[in-house]
């Protein structure tokens, strides 16, 4: 072993002691071990090689062998410069003269020890050093082709260093020939040089790209940049060439299973539709109505979007400002982030922690999410263009079995039998009118067909070290799996320019898309689900076509009625929304000193959308003497933001030091100027115009958002060994009152890189990295309407002289203030065998308190409550692991795998006086936020052979009529109890990439653990089995089956407790109809061929590829309904394969 001593060397005292005792007792036998442990020491043969190790650790590897002890002062290897050595079978003596040879210190060998000092210099050598001037050095650092200012320059034997300028220069005194300079770069691989190696005074030191993901370049907020080696907060990326693998149409949909803690989801499979977006459980307290039929609105748990630093709305363009006056909503809902193309990005970083978020204030509670795009780069000019074509349709189409058309037949007859009535041609045509030997499969009706896609894209980039641009134009086209010729189209325009002034003093960077997409589908206006609904719930020998096969089979609805009409009739619905979508930027950057930065950063967005649903005379039943209707509306979002800015670095001893000051000033305007509900019109030709209505009904909404705010931050980096960040943002939110419209916000976080220290670099080699860090801080929420401080009012049919009257609302609150989110994080980092391993751990807390909720108040003031603010806590805690493995790496075979897994629930701490409030209804303290209350089905009666469910609250009766019985049992309300959570007990996904010479095949996994859903049966409606002429599932004919038919009815009885009608209601309101939405998918696998360079060049190309990808190819599930993912009725996400082609000239 090696020992090391704070201050001036000594033997340990109880060496010492032996060595004197043994020294009095027999000089002569101690004289004479001297002289055979000074020979066997030059007899030792050692095999050792090294390259650039520290001394110490090249004395462990020679303890290792020889069993010599090395001893030293703490102090005495400073200075020393890193051994190279390669030695066989070379004595001792030998080796260590090669290994302390140019080094500043001596050895001197005794008994089983080496004892290294520093080296006496001679009369002439101290002269000399005394006499000699220190070395002067400069250079410049070039990566890529271009210079790179701000990299870090650190003499090791002193600690002292710079930094480059903006044009990679940088300038080095008093230096030693023996020093050792290391050079560091976020995003490039660590750089040392040897003074003396450099035999000039002047260097072109050139940094490589790191491959490791420590090293990842990382944007946070306000464009600075720091990689995960060095962060001190919870931050994932996704790049380009990851969204590139998966052929999807709105770029979220890219991240799903690859970020930890982040859950996607969405809404169904059609092109356009909405995606639901949590980072780490974001949940608020859920929407409730008053006693006056008035909704308290939910506080939003969507993240904050900046693209290309402008704030992008994260809410449908209907309800966005809280608009709740009217709009047309498809069923399968919208997500304004479809309007950017993937293609476009160039990095997705997802913000978690309260050290990353904070900076963001009041804006960054649940997350921040942030988009920047492709930019130009300096070098040749060069133009690419990718090409593809592919196929879509629904994997597991049958997933949902439904009654065959004989158990269909059998259950509507024996519903018949038990009510006692008669089937006719008026109550029960599909049994008396409709042939009974032939059915259609409406699920591949309705959902079966294929769908197409074509994407094209074509991106000119180029430049030189002042000025570099890039211009982009894409094309993406889709068709749908319902009937009818319906498309989702989109295109954009994208350009990026930069240009530097000569001295690089002065940046000016402009950013700017334009966008257009329009989608052409089944809306299903006032349904909560897509067509797929339709297809599993449609009889089975509905007839399609009338008799003579000229139109659409109609009914008269007066004689008799069915949930659903002709299903084709959608193809004669016309719903189709436009959306234009405009934003850019410009930021002016100035550099009038090294270090300091001044930033005037300028946005505009601008969001157009229209949308119109048009019901032609052929969609409507002619016997219900129903007209064509139109429904038309306009929303527009309009967004100013304005951010000055200022930075500065410099040296703070061995450390660096960076300021940031800053400012918002941000404005959104919301309006709709029109929502025209026009109905009878007297033909479809004037569908076209308003005028043309026989009725008009035009409703209009706008609101404006105002948001200010001043924010800091200090960020200090000692040696990359310690790294401290503090933020800090006051907020000021426009939906406040004027009392409580200011909020200060905050974090701090710290990193420890402990394998920087020399304990852990000696006795650990095969741990290459290590950093622990911790965050604390908060950020708030103040995603609400628009205007809740404030009394508000509402038009009514009662009116004073012809003028039209106001009646109040809600009542004001100038109290009303922020939802406050705290957040606490403590995180793990390794690396191993050199970074071929790497590991992150984390657990987080996140709690949310001051909730934004109802509050009831004495209905003497004509309203029963108000919104406000509640010492209600919420909540989220978990953890999240990540695993990235470097398997294997050789010239030709390269595979890696990327795992992550995220355990995160929520729970309501604590909520006073939550019992007079309507939140009894849903939430229960102590429980997940997540959690579904319902009855507990407990079997069929041994009586009735009924389905029966459990009496919870004790009272002796089960009787749901009775408004005593259908709350929740935790507060003796009734029977309900908690049965499951949505929340998954786990999700992650994994990731595997091989590269065999031009090949790579990616195959990604993704998956969920545990989480309660409602299956297919839940959709079925109240109405039990038989009683309408519609079908059901399978699931539901076991039922039929089980109660030996008993279940099957024609008779109401809702409200008689005990009927089957009342029974087979407490079925469908129980846990019988939940299912696991567990689920593991074969989400992504991308195969591609990169060609040779001498096949490419040959036809006067610089690159070309070719890949093969196919998404969501297989799905593992028990979840009864079409997919875990969506609602279980409706279309699920299709399984898609395409071919493309790019290259480049």
């Amino acid at each position: 072993m090696y020992k090391i001593y704070p201050d001036n060397f000594i033997q340990p005292p109880g060496r010492v002691n032996k060595l004197l005792l043994i020294m009095k007792l027999a000089t002569l036998i101690l004289i004479t071990a001297i002289v055979q442990a000074s020979a066997s020491s030059y007899a030792q043969r050692i095999t050792l090689k090294a390259k650039n190790l520290p001394l110490v650790v090249v004395f462990d590897q020679i303890r290792a062998q020889t069993g010599y002890d090395f001893f030293f002062t703490a102090s005495t290897l400073k200075g020393s410069a890193p051994v190279t050595v390669n030695v066989t079978g070379m004595e001792l003596n030998d080796v260590l003269e090669q290994i302390f040879k140019d080094q500043p210190l001596e050895f001197k060998i005794e008994n089983k020890s080496v004892i290294v000092s520093k080296k006496e210099l001679s009369l002439i050598e101290k002269v000399t050093k005394l006499l000699a001037p220190p070395l002067h050095l400069n250079g410049v650092v070039m990566g890529e082709g271009a210079p790179l200012p701000g990299v870090t320059i650190i003499n090791k034997r002193t600690g002292k260093g710079t930094v480059t300028n903006l044009n990679g220069e940088f300038n080095l005194n008093g230096i030693n020939e023996n020093d050792v300079l290391v050079f560091n770069y976020i995003g490039y691989e660590k750089y040392e040089l040897v003074v003396k190696e450099s035999k000039t005074s002047f260097v072109n030191v050139v940094m490589k790209p790191s491959n490791s993901k420590l090293d990842e370049v990382q944007v946070v907020a306000y464009g600075q940049k720091t990689s995960q080696r060095i962060s001190t907060g919870a931050i994932a990326k996704v790049t380009a060439e990851d969204i590139a693998k998966q052929p999807v149409t709105n770029v979220l949909q890219s991240l799903e299973g690859q970020v930890p803690g982040l859950l996607i989801s969405q809404n169904s499979g059609s092109p356009g539709a909405g995606i639901n977006v949590q980072i780490r459980a974001a949940k608020s307290l859920p929407s409730v109505s008053d006693n006056n039929g008035n909704t308290i609105p939910a506080t939003g748990t969507a993240p904050l979007y900046i693209v290309d630093g402008v704030p992008f709305i994260s809410e449908p363009i209907y309800t966005a400002g809280g608009n709740s006056v009217g709009y047309l909503r498809p069923s399968f809902g919208n997500n304004p982030l479809n309007i950017i193309n993937p293609a476009d990005i160039e990095s997705i970083e997802i913000l978690k922690d309260a050290d990353a978020t904070s900076i963001y204030g009041s804006r960054g509670g649940n997350g921040v999410i942030l988009i920047t795009t492709k930019k130009g780069k300096s070098g040749k000019t060069k133009l690419s263009v990718n090409f593809s074509n592919g196929i879509s349709d629904v994997a597991n189409l049958h997933k949902v079995s439904d009654m065959t058309l004989a158990q269909y037949l059998e259950v509507r007859r024996k519903a018949f039998a038990n009510s006692g009535a008669t089937p006719t041609a008026t109550n029960a045509p599909d049994l008396m009118v409709w042939d009974t030997t032939k059915s259609t499969d409406f699920q591949k009706l309705l959902m079966g067909k294929t769908a197409h896609a074509t994407d094209a894209s074509t991106t000119f980039t180029g430049g030189n070290s002042q000025t570099n641009f890039l211009l982009s134009g894409t094309y993406h086209n889709e068709t749908t799996v319902i009937p009818g010729d319906y498309t989702y189209s989109r295109g954009s325009v994208h350009l990026a320019v930069e240009h530097s002034s000569l001295d690089r003093k002065f940046t000016a960077n402009i950013t700017t898309t334009l966008a257009l997409d329009q989608n052409n589908n089944v809306a299903r206006q006032g349904n909560t689900t897509d067509l797929g609904a339709v297809a599993f719930s449609q009889a089975p020998n509905f007839p399609l076509y009338n008799a003579a096969g000229t139109g659409l089979y109609w009914f008269n609805l007066n004689t008799f009625s069915l949930q659903y009409e002709n299903p084709l009739k959608y193809m004669y619905q016309k719903y189709s929304a436009k959306n234009n979508n405009l934003i850019g930027g410009i930021l002016l950057k100035y550099t009038p000193v090294k270090g300091l930065n001044i930033k005037l950063n300028t946005s505009y967005n601008k969001l157009v959308a229209d949308a119109q649903d048009l019901a032609y005379s052929q969609s409507i039943n002619p016997l219900s003497g129903t007209l064509p209707s139109a429904k038309r509306q306009q929303n527009n979002v309009e967004t100013w933001n304005v951010e000055p800015q200022v930075d500065y670095t410099l040296k703070i001893s061995r450390g660096d030091l960076n300021l940031l000051s800053g400012a918002t000033f941000q404005d959104n305007k919301y309006d709709q100027p029109f929502y025209v509900v026009a109905t009878n019109y007297s033909s479809d030709a004037l569908l076209g115009s308003i005028s043309g209505a026989g009725s008009v009904n035009v409703y209009n909404f706008n609101s404006e958002y105002k948001y200010q705010s001043f924010f800091g931050r200090a960020n200090y980096n000692w040696l990359n060994k310690y790294i401290l960040n503090v933020n800090y943002r006051r907020d000021g939110s426009s939906k406040f009152g004027a009392n409580k419209r200011f909020g200060n916000f905050g974090s701090v976080g710290g990193a420890w890189i402990f394998t920087e220290e020399n304990l852990f670099k000696n006795t650990l080699p095969a741990l290459s990295y290590g950093k622990l860090r911790a965050s604390y801080g908060s950020t708030g929420n103040d995603q609400i309407p628009n205007y809740l401080y404030l009394d508000s009012y509402k038009t009514t049919s009662y009116g004073y002289n012809g003028t039209t009257g106001l009646a109040p609302t809600s009542l004001a609150n100038p109290d009303l203030q922020w939802e406050v989110n705290k957040k606490l994080e403590f995180a793990l980092d390794l690396g191993f065998l050199k970074d071929r391993i790497l590991l992150t751990g984390a657990w987080f807390r996140n709690r949310v308190n001051n909730s934004l909720v109802s509050i009831p108040q004495s209905t003497v003031t004509g309203f029963n409550s108000y919104y406000g603010n509640l010492p209600a806590t919420i909540q989220k805690k978990g953890f999240e692991f990540t695993l990235t493995t470097q398997n294997f790496k050789n010239k030709n075979f390269n595979w890696t795998t990327n795992f992550n897994i995220s355990f995160v629930q929520s729970k309501l701490l604590s909520f006073p006086g939550i019992e007079s409030t309507q939140y009894t209804s849903s939430l229960v303290v102590g429980s997940s936020l997540s959690t579904i209350y319902a009855y507990h089905y407990t079997g069929l009666s041994p009586v009735t052979n009924l389905p029966t469910i459990e009496d919870a609250n004790k009272s002796g009766s089960t009787n749901i009529t009775s408004t005593s019985e259908t709350g929740l049992a935790a507060y003796g309300l009734g029977d309900k109890v908690a049965v499951g959570k949505t929340d998954p007990d786990y999700y992650g996904g994994m990731n595997n990439t091989f590269r065999y010479k031009n090949f790579q095949l990616d195959v990604m996994l993704q998956f969920t653990g545990h989480s309660t859903q409602y299956g297919i049966d839940y959709y079925a409606g109240t109405a039990p089995p038989g009683y309408n002429a519609v079908n059901m599932s399978s699931y539901m004919y076991d039922l039929f089956k089980q109660t030996n038919g008993k279940i099957a009815t024609r008779t109401f009885g809702i409200n008689t407790d005990g009927t089957a009608y009342n029974s087979y209601t407490k079925y469908i309101q129980s846990d019988a109809v939940l299912s696991d939405g567990a689920y593991l998918r074969l989400k992504n696998v991308a195969f591609s061929y990169t060609f040779k360079d001498s096949w490419v060049k040959s036809l006067k190309m610089s690159s070309a590829r070719f890949y093969l990808q196919g998404q969501n190819l297989l799905t593992f599930t028990k979840f009864k309904g079409y997919d875990p993912e969506t609602p279980a009725s409706n279309i699920p996400p299709l399984r898609t394969i395409i071919a493309g082609v790019n290259f480049s000239f």
